[in-house]
């Protein structure tokens, strides 16, 4: 059973802020341009089937991939976002251009020639952007969850000493007694070769490269694929799905708002980490 105590005060946040919107309805907060702004772009489908911009849709349209335009705005909670991570994501995720003026990534300085890189793809791939620091975040995050679900939980876990093999975490006696093994990756849809597989693609080679050596251990093992879009892949999402139920518990007095709660979180912290890379390369 985990925690209520943040989620409840959440909601209170909620309430506090409906009542902030009715006073001001021109409010330029997060929350407004969800139905004010947004709602329209991202069932609206660009171009033919085919384009950048239709599969960045698409993308965008999964389960779970606005749940952070959702998050009320929070300096006590950690969910305000600044206007300057706030204004790159906006341009990010509605496919204008965001690169500095110099054309130039500015962490591995190769030129930006094409619009697709000034939109971002190459920020996104970008190994000295923040690579490993946007997957840390999202670890951070999902650790955060099983600790609210009260799972005793150890990060950056050998299971395979001889192959120098380890996972991101470990939920101890997560399902029927078993522990579960968790690793995360952030793949950028667009760029990938398989397109639209990609998320499955990764999920397959992490259960070929971890699912063996956790069963050795007696544990199971479940891959977090995320897109950078907030897309996830099938198996990742029943796997979450699975670990804020926990976390929401069965006596909650308000189960449904503290599962969305818990899924704003996730979706906010992969929308901040993606963002700090932008800004690192872009800015």
């Amino acid at each position: 059973m985990g925690s209520t105590s943040e989620p409840c005060l959440a909601l209170a946040h909620y309430h506090d802020f409906n009542a902030y919107i009715e006073i001001q309805p021109q409010s330029l907060e997060q929350h407004y341009w969800v139905h004010a702004k947004l709602s329209r772009l991202f069932h609206y489908n660009r171009g033919d089937d085919n384009s950048r911009d239709s599969f960045r849709m698409k993308l965008m349209r999964s389960d779970h991939a606005n749940d952070w335009l959702l998050i009320i705005p929070s300096k006590q909670l950690g969910t305000l976002l600044t206007t300057i991570e706030f204004r790159y994501l906006l341009r990010f995720r509605l496919g204008l251009t965001i690169s500095s003026s110099t054309n130039q990534c500015n962490c591995c300085h190769r030129s930006l020639l094409t619009l697709a890189d000034n939109a971002g793809d190459h920020a996104l791939c970008c190994i000295k952007a923040g690579y490993v620091r946007r997957h840390y975040l999202l670890c951070n995050e999902v650790r955060y969850l099983l600790t609210s679900a009260g799972i005793r939980n150890s990060s950056e876990v050998y299971v395979d000493h001889q192959r120098s093999l380890r996972v991101d975490l470990v939920a101890e006696q997560f399902d029927e007694g078993k522990s579960l093994c968790l690793d995360v990756q952030v793949t950028h849809s667009l760029t990938h070769r398989l397109g639209e597989a990609a998320l499955a693609e990764v999920e397959k080679q992490k259960s070929e490269k971890y699912l063996r050596a956790c069963h050795m251990l007696g544990m199971t093992f479940s891959p977090l694929a995320f897109d950078s879009f907030g897309s996830l892949g099938p198996h990742s999402l029943k796997t979450l799905q699975k670990i804020i139920a926990k976390a929401v518990g069965d006596d909650s007095p308000q189960p449904i708002q503290e599962a969305t709660y818990y899924w704003q979180r996730i979706s906010l912290a992969l929308a901040r980490a993606v963002c700090r890379q932008l800004v690192l390369s872009l800015n």
